[in-house]
């Protein structure tokens, strides 16, 4: 299970920030952690380097982790920063 900057746990903003993500980096995520592939499976599976499944999964958790802080603050204290 993945324990949000939060602190807690809460499917439905991962789902949200999840369905935010460009479509490569949501299938790496999801063969990845949700179906615990390995990078080597998963390059097969996506027909594509190991690099790549390695580059698409460090971008994939960096802007999933922008977009669950984004919408983790609350609108009104989003308008005061």
């Amino acid at each position: 299970m993945v324990r949000l900057e939060t602190g807690r746990n809460d499917d439905s903003q991962l789902l949200f920030a999840m369905s935010n993500l460009p479509f490569r980096q949501r299938e790496t995520l999801t063969l990845r952690f949700y179906l615990d592939l390995s990078v080597e499976e998963t390059g097969r599976l996506m027909r594509c380097t190991q690099s790549t499944v390695k580059s698409q999964t460090a971008k994939g958790l960096e802007n999933l982790r922008a977009l669950v802080a984004e919408n983790a603050i609350p609108k009104e204290e989003r308008r005061r920063e």
